[in-house]
């Protein structure tokens, strides 16, 4: 387990620092829920939270800005994290695909390693404009699903996985290749099914079937992929849910 040197701080002190936090949010008025946050955190400084408890990284050999295992980019991100219940801003994490784990890159003024947060008390994180979400209660609880819609019929999401192939290089060099594969899933009624086709989704709704070919017809493009074009047809059905209109 990975522990960093902590600053005690009172329930007198912690007190003081909320009433004063409180003060700054009434004094400015239009202080939205994450600049508060991030008032907070400057006040009581990242080092002394919770978002250091978790464990060295453990490093991957031979990987480079093409072949990695995380999500997007081999860098670290900026991105939030809710962690324990606590919800953390302005971060530098890498979302670990093949470990289905989150790293984070502590102060580089601690001159500490990286960090590998326990998946098991990560709620939800996001990385630039993507949202991820832990499904509790789902069989497939311990993987982290994109958030793509939400909605009170059904919300849409989409799973990443990155697979270590071994490969053998000039003959004598051997490597490991992440290959990503990406799955929609559809939550309805308090199920979690796989989509993978129009004959699977109308399958799941068939008292829409008529408003979905409709989509499908109105969304179909050679230019698209499978996925890319259930995304769009259900983009558009979302949209006629939270806005009720006639689909022609």
């Amino acid at each position: 387990m990975f522990f960093t040197k902590r600053k005690i701080i009172t329930p007198w002190t912690l007190f003081t620092l909320i009433y004063l936090m409180f003060l700054n949010a009434v004094n400015a008025q239009s202080l939205d829920q994450k600049q508060i946050l991030s008032q907070f955190d400057e006040i009581v400084d990242y080092r002394n939270s919770g978002i250091y408890f978790g464990k060295p990284n453990t490093p991957y050999p031979n990987i480079d800005e093409e072949n990695h295992p995380f999500f997007e980019y081999l860098d670290y991100q900026n991105a939030s994290v809710t962690y324990k219940g606590q919800p953390y801003l302005d971060l530098q994490i890498r979302y670990d695909i093949v470990r289905s784990d989150i790293q984070i890159l502590p102060d580089k003024k601690l001159n500490l390693l990286g960090i590998t947060l326990f998946s098991e008390f990560i709620s939800n994180f996001s990385i630039g404009n993507f949202h991820f979400e832990r499904l509790e209660g789902m069989e497939m609880q311990k993987n982290f699903f994109q958030v793509i819609l939400k909605n009170p019929s059904f919300s849409l999401f989409k799973s990443y996985v990155k697979k270590e192939k071994e490969r053998l290089k000039n003959r004598n060099v051997l490597y490991n290749e992440y290959v990503l594969d990406t799955t929609l899933f559809i939550l309805s009624n308090g199920r979690l099914e796989e989509i993978k086709s129009k004959k699977q989704l109308i399958a799941l709704f068939p008292d829409d079937k008529d408003t979905l070919n409709t989509l499908f017809q109105r969304n179909k493009s050679k230019k698209m992929s499978k996925d890319d074009i259930i995304i769009a047809v259900l983009r558009d059905w979302h949209s006629n849910i939270l806005n009720p209109k006639s689909v022609e």
